[in-house]
């Protein structure tokens, strides 16, 4: 109940910033995909619970769909507020998002957004493409990807499934993902050399 209600809002955020009633500078409203990535997924169709929940989109960084989701909350009438408090959820007047800054020392190379919504721990990142490197550098260059870029990038393939909030449909960009859940089988996307010396 908890996580639909989290999945309702945002799908409502991405609704309303697509018909121009949600504002971020220098965006231009458009349709968003939202979908939640890896371990929640992997999770759920193991039947185990997940209280943290990672949000992949596309078009938009994890920051500025964070700050959407908050300026949305603001602008919610105060009946929904007061019911929403009544499930746990705090006051959305006071739900800031904090940015978990890239450090690329640490193969963090993208800023996520994260906030607690609904008594669930969420971050916001924006999909990516597997990272490359210059030959002065070891620092990676990473750009915004597709869905199958980002699941290719990910540890393993029971980590790279999404589920879509569109479609409300489980997505395997990998094509062994649920096979490999399946078969209890722990796979990397690509040859595991690269997979591992990409993510140490």
């Amino acid at each position: 109940l908890v996580e639909q209600q989290l999945f309702d809002t945002l799908r409502n955020v991405a609704q309303c910033f697509e018909h121009g009633r949600l504002t971020v500078e220098s965006l231009t409203p458009c349709h968003l995909t939202i979908r939640v990535a890896g371990g929640w997924v992997r999770d759920k169709i193991l039947g185990r619970s997940s209280h943290d929940l990672d949000f992949a989109l596309d078009k938009v960084t994890g920051v500025q769909f964070g700050l959407l989701v908050q300026q949305y909350l603001q602008q919610q009438p105060q009946q929904q507020q007061q019911q929403q408090q009544s499930l746990g959820e705090p006051d959305q007047k006071l739900v800031k998002v904090a940015i978990i800054k890239a450090n690329p020392a640490q193969s963090k190379h993208l800023e996520t957004a994260t906030m607690k919504l609904f008594d669930l721990n969420v971050d916001f990142v924006h999909l990516r493409c597997q990272e490359t490197y210059t030959e002065s550098s070891r620092i990676p260059q990473v750009a915004i990807g597709s869905a199958r870029d980002d699941a290719l990038r990910r540890d393993f393939t029971m980590n790279a499934l999404f589920f879509n909030l569109t479609t409300n449909k489980v997505e395997d960009w990998t094509g062994r993902g649920l096979l490999d859940l399946r078969q209890n089988i722990l796979a990397t996307p690509l040859p595991p050399q690269l997979t591992l010396l990409d993510d140490p």
